[in-house]
């Protein structure tokens, strides 16, 4: 995902990362993922996550979760701040996406790349319908206009489903 932020001077940031929402609000300061600088470019990557779970005091392949929150998992719903280290939020590591029990994993883009990436398998009760959602505070000192979000989504469509990310 790209985020770029844009005053009337056409000042930019870039924020990379997969992900299927954005929370931008100024700020609130609760350890969210803080944007400092518009014109500097910033860059979030999965490549140490390990679908170990979300706490907001995060041990190694873990995300913290006072920058993410999910929803729409059997195993309820993950506020910001809230903790959830097992079951769908903690599914582990895969390669090549060949899983069938929904939950939060981290898939990584090619066998020993070690190029991992946040996914999810949806299933009956998981992500059928979900969100993650991703929270930035704005630290910059400037006031942002605009915000525009892209990002890539990868997909593996083993499974006989139908499902929709946007």
């Amino acid at each position: 995902m790209i985020l770029n932020l844009r005053r009337v001077r056409a000042l930019k940031l870039t924020l990379t990362c997969s992900l299927l929402a954005v929370i931008f609000g100024p700020g609130v300061g609760l350890g969210q993922e803080s944007l400092t600088a518009i014109s500097t470019p910033v860059t979030l990557n999965f490549n140490s996550f390990t679908a170990t779970g979300f706490t907001p005091t995060p041990a190694a392949g873990q995300l913290d979760s006072d920058t993410w929150a999910v929803a729409g998992m059997s195993d309820g719903d993950l506020a910001f701040g809230g903790t959830n280290v097992a079951g769908d939020f903690a599914r582990g590591t895969n390669v090549d996406g060949g899983v069938t029990t929904g939950g939060i994993y981290a898939f990584e883009l090619g066998a020993a790349s070690g190029n991992f990436t946040l996914g999810v398998q949806p299933g009956g009760s998981d992500m059928t319908p979900g969100t993650i959602t991703l929270r930035v505070d704005n630290n910059t000192g400037d006031q942002v206009d605009e915000l525009e979000v892209t990002y890539d989504v990868y997909t593996n469509n083993d499974q006989a489903r139908a499902n929709v990310f946007n």
